[in-house]
């Protein structure tokens, strides 16, 4: 994100579309398709693939989180700028 498009109401509202369209084109997994991979992997009983499998979840979770929070500064700076246009 950059910092000099979350200073004016349009760009913020840019980064939101982008962001919105971004996890339409690209959505969440459930979290059954999650636990399936780590289920798969310690089936086959290679440590090795449970290993890679529970990074790949770990990395995961934490694009999932930043998205999130991404996703909640962005509404914040909108509320912010919103109620500096409106005083």
């Amino acid at each position: 994100m950059n910092m000099e498009d979350i200073i004016t109401l349009p760009g913020v509202l840019s980064l939101k579309d982008k962001l919105s369209k971004f996890t339409v084109d690209a959505p969440p997994w459930p979290e059954s398709r999650l636990n399936r991979i780590s289920e798969i992997a310690t089936n086959l009983g290679n440590v090795k693939l449970v290993e890679q499998a529970e990074q790949i979840l770990s990395r995961y979770k934490e694009v999932r989180d930043m998205l999130q929070k991404r996703e909640e500064t962005l509404l914040r700076a909108e509320e912010r700028l919103q109620v500096l246009i409106n005083c």
